[in-house]
């Protein structure tokens, strides 16, 4: 997909006659469950959660899709649109069983992202925009010889904050070889304010859009002059240290997942007594027929 001066690409799965419309290739994603997913290092000590029930807070498709709203929609929404595919194929699992499978069309992933398939359109082209705006602005920077890297988060009051750095070493796709980011000694930084609006009107609050209306999105970026390297530094060790899980995190992470676990084996083991309870009621019940049946069945009802 050509977008700007952008070239984007996502990877098409798989294809279906069945599908409606003139698109008719998917996505595949699996979706582990939410112990897993919260503690994916000890994936082993997950099995016993199961998805036993289509609503409710726990242990329901209806809570992993609600996850999925809140968190990977938005990226499958995004890659759906770069490849021009009609939606996802879901397959829920806990690495050990899998539960069901969920074919998410794109006006789905629309509607719980956005409210409409238009509003979603029109995010996704805004958010193209500002990507190939904050492209332009390093590359007329830095040039198009030395690899970058680039770090970009958002910041309240519709603005941006990107740290760049060249990167001479860079040793190519290899995950073996990352870059530490704290190795990274002298950033730059740069700032983009944000400017919304919707049919000509500026927008400062929540936005909301119809089908009809009108949405621009337009950005002044400023490239930080004055401040000290040593304070550009640390605003990045920062934005950095945002970025990965502390070891503390991870342990309450790993607390919620287990508890959740230990729960879902709790129910699954009650759910066994009681089965097993209704078993055996029932076969002491059927003795007792089969016996007084076979008595009443061998003796002439007319002779006391």
């Amino acid at each position: 997909m050509r977008a700007g001066n952008m070239l984007l690409r996502s990877q098409l799965d798989c294809w279906s006659p069945r599908i409606k419309g003139a698109r008719k290739t998917f996505d595949l994603k699996t979706r582990a469950v939410r112990p897993i997913r919260l503690d994916c290092r000890n994936y082993r000590d997950h099995a016993s959660y199961e998805l036993s029930s289509l609503r409710g807070l726990v242990d329901s498709f209806e809570r992993e899709y609600w996850d999925m709203m809140r968190s990977a929609f938005l990226k499958y929404n995004f890659q759906v649109r770069i490849g021009n595919m009609a939606g996802i194929f879901l397959a829920y699992h806990n690495t050990a069983k899998i539960f069901g499978f969920e074919y998410v069309p794109l006006s789905d992933l629309d509607a719980a992202l956005f409210g409409n398939s238009y509003y979603g359109a029109v995010a996704f082209d805004n958010s193209l925009k500002i990507v190939e705006g904050v492209l332009d602005q390093v590359r007329a920077d830095f040039g198009t010889e030395t690899p970058l890297s680039l770090f970009l988060h958002a910041k309240p009051g519709r603005s941006l904050e990107f740290f760049v750095a060249p990167r001479p070493d860079d040793p190519g796709w290899s995950d073996s070889d990352a870059l530490d980011p704290k190795a990274i000694l002298t950033p730059t930084r740069y700032t983009a304010k944000l400017t919304v609006l919707r049919d000509m009107e500026p927008v400062f609050g929540p936005l909301d859009l119809i089908p009809g209306q009108a949405l621009d999105t337009f950005m002044s970026i400023t490239r930080d002059e004055t401040s000290r390297p040593s304070s550009i530094k640390a605003a990045f060790d920062a934005l950095v240290d945002n970025m990965v899980v502390t070891e503390e995190t991870k342990r309450s992470q790993r607390s919620t997942a287990l508890s959740l676990s230990r729960r879902a084996a709790s129910r699954k083991r009650r759910a066994g007594q009681g089965k097993g309870g209704a078993r055996a009621k029932g076969k002491g019940k059927g003795k007792g027929q089969g016996k007084g049946q076979g008595k009443g069945q061998g003796k002439d009802p007319t002779r006391s």
